[in-house]
């Protein structure tokens, strides 16, 4: 596994015209970033994020530019991927993976 989740990730697998890019930074476990949005013929946004990263587990929380939040619980899959589920404010539950680029 990678020494640090430092990066530009993207969801994979997302509805049509839908997307989620995440870059992160990692320092002593602790992980900070910034992202932007975009829902299917809707909104488009940034959202900030922090978190930890810990063995192979990652928690990162998500505040969207909307005022939402969401948490996600992720686990990395090889040194490129992580999947995980991603929880809205409501307690809507989805799966998500992120790959690296």
């Amino acid at each position: 596994m990678p020494q640090t989740i430092d990066g530009t990730w993207n969801a994979t697998a997302q509805v049509v015209g839908s997307s989620t890019t995440l870059t992160l930074k990692e320092q002593d476990s602790q992980v900070v970033g910034a992202g932007t949005y975009r829902i299917e013929a809707g909104a488009t946004g940034v959202l900030a994020v922090a978190g930890t990263h810990s063995g192979a587990g990652v928690a990162l929380e998500f505040a969207y530019d909307n005022g939402t939040k969401a948490t996600y619980a992720a686990v990395l899959t090889d040194t490129t991927h992580m999947k995980g589920a991603l929880t809205s404010q409501s307690n809507v539950i989805s799966t998500v993976e992120f790959a690296r680029q």
